[in-house]
């Protein structure tokens, strides 16, 4: 009799720690969206400003549509590298600056480029990931101003 009521505790407390690490798992993922407005265009971006969303990405996603992106939001400027670890399609990689002015631009980046590391010229503050070739299409170029608020 005894030991039933300990195995139902033990098995209750378990319970328990499976749910808070899961909402603990779920709450390190952003929810966070931002559209953006890139030359003509509108991107729905998801948005990365955690640690652990920053150095997840576009990681082990199937594709990524041409009117959707992944925005990194920086805590400070720097020259914020970006990799193609667990990638399966290539991408453009669009660095800004705090005034989101484009500084530097990486056109159809190959998943086959990992490890290597993509570095912007100078200090950035947001990265954005778009699709392969859409920085060609819509003639995105140093200088332009991309505008966007994060929800």
């Amino acid at each position: 009799m005894q030991s039933d009521r300990w195995g139902k505790w033990v098995v209750a407390a378990a319970g328990i720690v499976i749910v808070v690490a899961g909402i603990a798992m779920l709450s390190s993922i952003s929810s966070r969206k931002a559209m953006l407005t890139i030359g003509s265009q509108l991107v729905h971006a998801r948005v990365a400003d955690t640690d652990d969303a920053r150095h997840k990405g576009l990681s082990g996603t199937s594709s990524l549509a041409d009117t959707d992106a992944m925005l990194f939001v920086f805590d400070n400027p720097g020259r914020w590298g970006i990799w193609m670890k667990d990638m399966s399609y290539n991408i453009d990689i669009v660095w800004l600056n705090e005034s989101k002015k484009i500084i530097h631009i990486e056109r159809d980046v190959s998943p086959e480029t990992y490890p290597r590391v993509f570095l912007p010229s100078s200090d950035a503050l947001y990265v954005v990931e778009l699709s392969s070739g859409f920085a060609s299409m819509h003639g995105l170029g140093i200088g332009q101003v991309v505008s966007f608020s994060v929800r």
